[in-house]
């Protein structure tokens, strides 16, 4: 369900960016639906990584996997609604 959620939004974003816009758009939405692609498949993974080769808290390993991720994912998530938006 949320990979054909997923592969709707970016069949969606590239048909509006390809047909109406300049190279520069449809690229912020490749670059973006990358962006929130990774993150959203990747982190699970890598906590089950970090569980199992790591022992402690790795206070910036978790911050640099986890933390800063989520913050240019949001920041991803926002643009795409700007464009889609601002593309109707």
């Amino acid at each position: 369900m949320r990979r054909s959620v997923s592969m709707a939004v970016a069949q969606l974003c590239l048909v509006r960016s390809m047909s109406r816009f300049s190279l520069p758009l449809t690229r912020l939405v490749h670059e973006n639906l990358s962006i929130v692609m990774c993150f959203a498949y990747s982190r699970k993974p890598l906590k089950k990584m970090i569980q199992a080769k790591f022992k402690g808290e790795w206070k910036y390993l978790n911050k640099a996997l986890f933390e800063i991720s989520a913050q240019q994912a949001e920041k991803a998530c926002v643009e795409l609604a700007l464009f889609l938006s601002d593309s109707r």
